[in-house]
Protein backbone atom coordinates (compact mmCIF):
# COMPACT_ATOMS: atom_id res chain seq x y z
CA UNK A 1 0.00 0.00 0.00
CA UNK A 2 1.81 3.36 -1.10
CA UNK A 3 1.38 6.05 1.34
CA UNK A 4 -1.06 8.58 0.36
CA UNK A 5 1.11 12.25 0.17
CA UNK A 6 -2.47 14.35 1.10
CA UNK A 7 -2.45 12.20 4.29
CA UNK A 8 1.16 13.32 5.15
CA UNK A 9 0.45 16.73 4.18
CA UNK A 10 -2.75 16.60 6.42
CA UNK A 11 -0.90 14.98 9.42
CA UNK A 12 2.29 17.97 8.92
CA UNK A 13 -0.76 20.82 8.90
CA UNK A 14 -1.90 19.12 12.26
CA UNK A 15 1.41 18.87 13.51
CA UNK A 16 2.24 22.53 13.09
CA UNK A 17 -0.85 23.94 14.61
CA UNK A 18 -0.79 21.40 17.55
CA UNK A 19 2.71 22.99 17.94
CA UNK A 20 1.54 26.42 17.26
CA UNK A 21 -0.77 26.15 19.75
CA UNK A 22 1.34 24.81 22.64
CA UNK A 23 4.17 27.34 21.90
CA UNK A 24 1.77 29.85 23.16
CA UNK A 25 1.19 28.36 26.39
CA UNK A 26 5.16 27.61 26.58
CA UNK A 27 6.43 31.51 26.92
CA UNK A 28 6.37 31.20 30.77
CA UNK A 29 9.35 29.01 30.53
CA UNK A 30 11.59 31.03 28.31
CA UNK A 31 10.35 34.22 30.52
CA UNK A 32 11.79 32.31 33.61
CA UNK A 33 14.95 30.56 32.15
CA UNK A 34 15.80 33.82 30.29
CA UNK A 35 15.69 36.01 33.59
CA UNK A 36 17.05 33.49 35.77
CA UNK A 37 19.66 32.78 33.36
CA UNK A 38 20.39 36.92 32.97
CA UNK A 39 20.44 37.15 36.25
CA UNK A 40 23.44 34.72 36.54
CA UNK A 41 25.06 36.23 34.05
CA UNK A 42 24.43 39.49 36.16
CA UNK A 43 25.90 38.14 39.12
CA UNK A 44 29.43 36.66 36.85
CA UNK A 45 29.40 40.18 35.08
CA UNK A 46 29.47 41.94 39.18
CA UNK A 47 32.20 39.36 40.28
CA UNK A 48 34.80 40.96 37.31
CA UNK A 49 34.00 44.08 38.42
CA UNK A 50 34.96 43.27 42.57
CA UNK A 51 31.74 42.04 44.20
CA UNK A 52 31.94 38.69 46.43
CA UNK A 53 29.86 36.35 45.67
CA UNK A 54 29.31 32.37 45.80
CA UNK A 55 28.72 32.36 41.99
CA UNK A 56 28.59 28.49 42.44
CA UNK A 57 25.98 28.24 44.92
CA UNK A 58 24.29 31.35 42.82
CA UNK A 59 24.31 29.24 40.00
CA UNK A 60 23.26 25.41 41.74
CA UNK A 61 20.38 27.81 43.09
CA UNK A 62 19.20 29.27 39.81
CA UNK A 63 19.81 25.89 37.84
CA UNK A 64 17.80 24.05 40.23
CA UNK A 65 15.04 26.42 40.34
CA UNK A 66 14.69 26.54 36.45
CA UNK A 67 13.89 22.83 36.53
CA UNK A 68 11.51 22.80 39.54
CA UNK A 69 9.72 25.69 37.78
CA UNK A 70 9.87 23.68 34.21
CA UNK A 71 8.55 20.84 35.98
CA UNK A 72 5.84 22.69 37.98
CA UNK A 73 4.98 24.55 34.88
CA UNK A 74 4.71 21.55 33.01
CA UNK A 75 2.42 19.44 35.20
CA UNK A 76 0.66 22.45 35.32
CA UNK A 77 -0.56 22.73 31.46
CA UNK A 78 -0.71 18.85 31.17
CA UNK A 79 -3.68 19.62 33.80
CA UNK A 80 -4.89 21.85 31.70
CA UNK A 81 -4.66 20.37 28.12
CA UNK A 82 -4.17 16.34 29.61
CA UNK A 83 -3.51 14.66 25.84
CA UNK A 84 -0.59 16.89 24.66
CA UNK A 85 -0.21 16.93 21.23
CA UNK A 86 2.64 14.99 19.22
CA UNK A 87 3.68 18.81 18.51
CA UNK A 88 3.93 19.64 22.14
CA UNK A 89 6.04 16.23 23.30
CA UNK A 90 8.26 17.18 20.36
CA UNK A 91 8.84 20.75 21.36
CA UNK A 92 8.90 19.75 25.16
CA UNK A 93 11.55 17.35 24.25
CA UNK A 94 14.18 19.59 22.14
CA UNK A 95 14.03 22.36 25.42
CA UNK A 96 14.78 19.69 27.69
CA UNK A 97 17.19 18.22 25.76
CA UNK A 98 18.71 21.80 25.15
CA UNK A 99 18.79 22.34 29.11
CA UNK A 100 20.14 19.02 29.81
CA UNK A 101 23.00 19.30 27.38
CA UNK A 102 23.49 22.76 28.86
CA UNK A 103 23.58 21.88 32.20
CA UNK A 104 26.09 19.08 31.45
CA UNK A 105 28.41 20.41 29.68
CA UNK A 106 29.28 23.75 31.55
CA UNK A 107 28.21 22.77 35.36
CA UNK A 108 30.11 18.92 34.74
CA UNK A 109 32.07 19.96 31.98
CA UNK A 110 33.51 23.01 33.87
CA UNK A 111 33.99 21.44 37.33
CA UNK A 112 36.46 18.88 35.48
CA UNK A 113 37.85 21.28 33.06
CA UNK A 114 36.58 19.23 29.52
CA UNK A 115 35.19 23.07 29.03
CA UNK A 116 36.65 25.76 28.77
CA UNK A 117 35.35 28.67 30.93
CA UNK A 118 36.11 31.32 27.97
CA UNK A 119 33.95 29.01 25.63
CA UNK A 120 31.02 28.75 27.63
CA UNK A 121 29.16 31.99 26.36
CA UNK A 122 29.79 31.21 23.09
CA UNK A 123 28.16 27.68 23.51
CA UNK A 124 25.11 28.65 25.31
CA UNK A 125 24.48 30.78 22.29
CA UNK A 126 24.91 27.73 20.04
CA UNK A 127 22.61 25.56 22.17
CA UNK A 128 20.13 28.19 22.26
CA UNK A 129 19.98 28.84 18.66
CA UNK A 130 19.45 24.89 18.25
CA UNK A 131 16.04 25.63 20.35
CA UNK A 132 14.63 28.66 19.47
CA UNK A 133 15.39 27.55 15.55
CA UNK A 134 13.37 24.15 15.82
CA UNK A 135 11.03 25.45 17.97
CA UNK A 136 10.41 28.67 15.41
CA UNK A 137 10.14 25.63 12.35
CA UNK A 138 7.43 23.43 14.24
CA UNK A 139 5.49 26.31 14.78
CA UNK A 140 5.31 27.67 11.99
CA UNK A 141 6.41 31.51 13.43
CA UNK A 142 9.02 32.99 11.16
CA UNK A 143 9.76 35.71 13.17
CA UNK A 144 10.37 33.32 16.25
CA UNK A 145 12.71 31.02 14.01
CA UNK A 146 14.48 34.11 12.69
CA UNK A 147 15.46 35.02 16.43
CA UNK A 148 18.36 31.69 16.26
CA UNK A 149 20.43 34.04 13.51
CA UNK A 150 20.72 36.38 16.01
CA UNK A 151 21.68 33.68 19.05
CA UNK A 152 24.28 32.32 16.43
CA UNK A 153 25.99 35.90 15.60
CA UNK A 154 26.01 36.58 19.39
CA UNK A 155 27.82 33.30 19.46
CA UNK A 156 30.41 33.91 17.13
CA UNK A 157 30.99 37.20 18.80
CA UNK A 158 31.11 35.50 22.02
CA UNK A 159 33.82 33.18 20.61
CA UNK A 160 35.93 36.30 19.63
CA UNK A 161 35.57 38.49 22.50
CA UNK A 162 36.34 36.90 25.75
CA UNK A 163 35.87 38.19 29.35
CA UNK A 164 33.62 40.66 31.42
CA UNK A 165 31.94 42.05 28.50
CA UNK A 166 30.94 38.72 27.25
CA UNK A 167 29.07 38.07 30.10
CA UNK A 168 26.88 40.93 29.93
CA UNK A 169 26.41 39.97 26.39
CA UNK A 170 25.26 37.06 26.80
CA UNK A 171 23.17 38.13 29.77
CA UNK A 172 21.60 40.81 27.24
CA UNK A 173 20.67 37.83 24.82
CA UNK A 174 19.12 35.68 27.10
CA UNK A 175 17.00 38.59 28.42
CA UNK A 176 16.18 40.02 24.56
CA UNK A 177 16.36 37.11 22.32
CA UNK A 178 14.45 34.73 25.01
CA UNK A 179 12.50 36.42 27.53
CA UNK A 180 11.25 39.26 25.51
CA UNK A 181 9.76 36.74 22.64
CA UNK A 182 8.29 34.66 25.45
CA UNK A 183 6.68 37.75 26.51
CA UNK A 184 5.73 38.22 23.20
CA UNK A 185 4.16 34.72 22.71
CA UNK A 186 2.24 35.08 25.89
CA UNK A 187 0.80 38.60 24.88
CA UNK A 188 -0.06 36.36 21.54
CA UNK A 189 -1.85 33.89 23.25
CA UNK A 190 -3.75 36.11 25.04
CA UNK A 191 -4.80 37.77 22.00
CA UNK A 192 -5.78 34.75 20.36
CA UNK A 193 -8.51 33.73 22.96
Amino acid sequence: MTPDPQDDLAYIRQLMEQTRHFTQLSGDHLIAWGLLIGLGLICDGAVTLGAHLPLSGIWIGLIVVGWLYSFWQGRRASRRQPVAGHAARIVSQLWIACGVAMTTAFMVGQWTGAVAGDSTPGLSALFIGIGVFMTGVLSGLNWFRNLAFGWWAGAVTLFIWHGSAALWILAGLFILLLSVPGLVLNLQARAAR
